[in-house]
C-alpha cells in the first residue's frame, strides 16, 4: 500500500496545451496520456513510473460538461470533482486510502492564466 504524502511536498504539472496547472506529490511520478478513455485530457500519478494507466494510483481527468464542486466514494475509490468553466470540469480519483492526496491535488488544479508565476 503506498505511504500518505506530506502535502506541503508537492511539485507543480503544467498542462500548456489544455491550459491548467495542477500540483502532485514531489516524490511522484506523473504521465500524460492526453485525449484518451473519453476525456478531454488523462493524466495518471503514482509513487513509481507510470507507463500504462492502471499503473496510476491517481488519475486526473478533464472532461466536458458544467459540474459543481463535489466528493464521493464508491466502490473503494474516492472521486473529488472540480468545476473549470461553463464546458468543462476536472475528476481527481483514486483508493479511498489517497483521500488527503487526492483532496490536495483537486484542491490545487487552476486553469494556467490564474497561477502566479
Amino acid at each position: 500500500m503506498p505511504i500518505q504524502v506530506a502535502l506541503d511536498n508537492m511539485r507543480l504539472y503544467q498542462n500548456t496545451h489544455k491550459q491548467f496547472d495542477v500540483y502532485y506529490p514531489k516524490n511522484w511520478y506523473f504521465r500524460s496520456f492526453g485525449a484518451a478513455e473519453g476525456h478531454l485530457w488523462l493524466v495518471g500519478f503514482a509513487d513509481k513510473e507510470v507507463e500504462e494507466l492502471d499503473q496510476a494510483l491517481i488519475e486526473l481527468w478533464l472532461d466536458s460538461g458544467q459540474k459543481t464542486t463535489s466528493e464521493n466514494t464508491e466502490n473503494g475509490i474516492f472521486y473529488a470533482t472540480v468545476p473549470r468553466d461553463e464546458a468543462s470540469h476536472y475528476v481527481v480519483k483514486g483508493p479511498v486510502e489517497l483521500k488527503e492526496t487526492i483532496l490536495a491535488i483537486a484542491h490545487s488544479i487552476a486553469k494556467s492564466e490564474e497561477i502566479d508565476s
